[in-house]
C-alpha cells in the first residue's frame, strides 16, 4: 500500500478492504510529528461514525510525539506501537499486522479529515462495493474530499 504525496498540493489516501464488514483500522506512521499528529487525532475524535480503531506506529521519535498523543487513548480506540526501524513502509506494515478492522486506511500524520469522512467513506463502499479506494484531497480547499477514483 503506497500513499503518493509527490505533489504537495494533493494528498492521496488509500483504503483497502480486507474483510466484508465496515470496521476501519486507521494506520498512521509517525516520526517527530508532535506538531501535526494531534490535529489528525482531533479530526478523528470529531468523526460522526466511530466504527474505527487508530494505530499509530512511531519510529522512536526524538520529540514529544508519543507524550502528546498518549492522552488521546482516553477518547479514541488508539494503540501506540513502536518500530525501532525508522522507515515509513516498515511502520505501515507493522500497523497492518496489528489491525483488527475490515478496512485499512493509511494516513500521513499531517492529514486532517472532515468530520463526515468515515461515514461518507462507509456509505460509498456500500454503494460502489469496491475493494480498494483512493481519495484525493485538495490541500488548498480545506476539508474537501474530491472523489473516490479507483475501485
Amino acid at each position: 500500500i503506497i500513499a503518493n504525496n509527490d505533489n504537495r498540493d494533493k494528498i492521496d489516501i488509500i483504503a483497502v478492504n480486507i474483510h466484508t464488514k465496515n470496521m476501519i483500522s486507521i494506520i498512521i506512521p509517525s516520526y517527530n510529528e508532535e506538531e501535526y499528529l494531534p490535529h489528525l487525532l482531533d479530526s478523528l475524535i470529531l468523526q460522526t461514525n466511530k466504527n474505527f480503531e487508530v494505530i499509530v506506529v512511531d519510529g522512536v521519535s526524538e520529540d514529544k510525539t508519543v507524550q502528546k498523543i498518549t492522552p488521546y487513548t482516553k477518547e479514541l480506540d488508539l494503540r501506540i506501537l513502536t518500530s525501532k526501524v525508522k522507515n515509513v513502509s516498515v511502520q505501515r506494515n507493522l500497523g497492518i499486522k496489528n489491525a483488527k478492522g475490515d478496512w485499512l486506511l493509511i494516513l500521513d500524520a499531517d492529514t486532517v479529515l472532515p468530520k463526515n469522512f468515515i461515514s461518507s467513506f462507509i456509505r460509498q463502499t456500500k454503494i460502489k462495493r469496491f475493494d480498494i479506494a483512493i481519495f484525493r484531497s485538495d490541500i488548498q480547499e480545506k476539508n474537501k474530499l474530491e472523489k473516490f477514483f479507483v475501485q
